[in-house]
């Protein structure tokens, strides 16, 4: 039972009646944007392999422990180390201590083309720990020697597309351009987009 119809089943006391009506609008527009293709209209994402890649990806894991402890341990540090240098880096452009801009990092990505990405510690910190964890996941493929080649890049392909899928671009919330546009149009730009 999807949200709406839930909420459609719930809304039949008068009292809540104007609650949900704007509810309403608001949670099917966010069931929508769940239920859309996130990576581009036309390019399906196959959820049940993307299932069946991570399920590769943890089973290898957990058949080498000593590997996997250690690959746990190695991104943890980096990620903690990654929001230590981030909020360091905050504090001293705060304090005037540092350059006003912050390093740009995350290459020629477009995705955190913003300045938001650079220069908010909490973008930022969103954006380093996005691009540890998919490069992370993404390098598990390319570390399967006991796969064949055609295993390797059906592996790696699937992997990418969940990478792709959960980009903290995609969700309104973390997407620094579309809350600024949303401010800017009084979210009718957010509107249009559901219209399409």
């Amino acid at each position: 039972m999807s949200l709406v119809s839930l909420l459609a089943v719930c809304g039949s006391s008068a009292r809540w009646r104007p609650r949900i009506s704007t509810l309403n609008s608001i949670l099917r527009a966010t069931d929508d944007a769940l239920n859309r293709e996130p990576v581009a209209p036309g390019y399906p994402v196959n959820w049940a392999e993307i299932a069946r890649a991570l399920r590769t990806v943890w089973l290898r894991s957990i058949c080498r422990p000593e590997r996997a402890v250690a690959a746990t341990a190695d991104f943890n540090m980096r990620q903690v180390q990654t929001s230590m240098d981030t909020w360091n880096e905050a504090w001293q452009r705060l304090c005037g201590l540092a350059r006003p801009e912050p390093a740009a990092s995350g290459g020629a990505d477009k995705r955190f083309a913003a300045p938001e990405w650079q220069g908010h510690p909490i973008y930022r910190t969103l954006k380093e720990f996005y691009l540890l964890a998919s490069d992370w996941l993404l390098r598990q493929a390319s570390e399967a020697e006991d796969l064949s080649p055609a295993e390797q890049q059906h592996l790696d392909f699937h992997l990418r597309q969940f990478v792709d899928a959960m980009s903290p671009t995609l969700l309104l919330v973390s997407n620094p351009v579309a809350l600024r546009r949303a401010v800017e149009t009084g979210a009718r730009a957010l509107w249009r987009e559901r219209e399409i």
